[in-house]
Formats: structure tokens, C-alpha cells, sequence
């Protein structure tokens, strides 16, 4: 099966954060089983609906051995289609062990946008701060009153920073801010040595 056929019905589900949506509707407390029969079952009424079979009979099961089957089934060479298509071989076979899977992917996606964070967050300077902060509070300290135009001027002028088409740029570590930002990133420079004052 192409990356196509494996994004078509029933398959076009996974492109709409189904899974997701899923998970953060489902009810507290119920059990894996009744989970998996829900999720089953709301991918068996979109392809019977889509198909126009509204009552059941015979036609109502052969779209739902279609489905089933077409679940089953589902391959792709796309690498970042392999836990969708893991997702649909064993909800076709057990309902319960496909929504256990779903529950801990999005667990474990959850765990490692979490870490990044964390990991981004730890290699930013000392406190947290960016570049800037620790150059704009030395210039306030030396002038508490100064306004955010005497302080751009004085930005031109440090050795460890450029200001070109509007854009406050440190060199090492390198990072940038828009001109427009100065005024923000002034408040709380002003805010942070007023808190320095007070706790002495």
C-alpha cells in the first residue's frame, strides 16, 4: 500500500489529530476494553457513513469487513507513518491493545517534547537570561532613568553587539532581538534591579 491509499479512507483519520482528540475526550476511569470498542467503532461509523450505509445488514458488514480488513493490512514505507500504521494492524485484531498503544505514544511524545524543553532550557546562560539582560542591567545599573533610545545608542556602541535592519544582534553567545523588543526587554532589566535593591 502507497503513502496515497494509506492517507484515503479509512486511513485519512490520522491526519486530524484523531488520536489526540481521542484520548483527551475519552472518559476517566474507563477501562482499556471499552476504550478500544469506542475507538473501533467510531473508525467503523466514519467509513460506513462515508459510504452512505446507514442501516444495518448485509451491506453494513461487508463495509465493516472491508474496513477491518483494509485496518489489517495497512503498510507504508513511510518511516513517519510506522506508529499510525502499527496503530491500525492492531486495532483491526485487538481494540484494547491498540488504544493501550495510542495512550502510552502520546505519553511518550508528551515525556519527550517535555525533555527538549528542559534540555533547551539548560543551555541557555546562567539564570535563565539571554545575552542581552546581562548588558542591558550593567548599562541601568550605571543609569536607572535611562530611556529606551539612550540605550539602543549605547547598544551601538558595545563591542559584543551590532544593530542592523532593526535587529539587536549578540555575537557571543550569539543570539538576536528585534529593536522593537528594547522597550520589554528594558521594564524588566529595571524591574529586576529594583528587586536586587529591595532584597538587600
Amino acid at each position: 500500500m502507497d503513502d496515497a491509499s494509506f492517507k484515503g479512507p479509512p486511513f485519512a483519520l490520522v491526519s486530524k489529530n484523531f488520536w489526540q482528540e481521542f484520548v483527551e475526550n475519552e472518559d476517566e476511569g474507563e477501562a482499556s476494553e471499552m476504550k478500544g470498542q469506542a475507538l473501533l467503532e467510531v473508525i467503523l461509523e466514519s467509513e460506513r457513513a462515508r459510504r452512505g450505509v446507514t442501516n444495518a445488514g448485509a451491506t453494513q458488514d461487508a463495509v465493516d469487513y472491508e474496513t477491518l480488513k483494509a485496518l489489517k493490512n495497512a503498510d507504508s514505507d513511510n518511516p513517519k507513518l510506522a506508529h499510525a500504521m502499527l496503530t491500525f494492524r492492531k486495532l483491526a485484531t485487538n481494540p484494547t491493545k491498540a488504544v493501550e498503544y495510542v495512550e502510552r505514544l502520546i505519553t511518550s511524545r508528551q515525556t519527550e517534547i517535555s525533555q527538549k524543553m528542559t534540555d533547551i532550557a539548560s543551555k541557555q546562560r546562567p539564570g535563565g537570561r539571554k545575552p542581552f539582560a546581562k548588558i542591558i542591567d550593567e548599562i541601568v545599573k550605571q543609569n536607572p532613568n535611562i530611556s529606551c533610545h539612550s540605550l539602543l545608542q549605547r547598544l551601538k556602541k558595545h563591542e559584543e553587539i551590532s544593530v542592523i535592519d532593526n535587529k539587536i544582534i549578540c555575537h557571543e553567545p550569539h543570539d538576536e532581538m528585534p529593536v522593537s523588543g528594547l522597550s520589554q526587554a528594558l521594564s524588566r532589566s529595571k524591574a529586576r534591579l529594583i528587586k536586587i535593591k529591595h532584597s538587600r
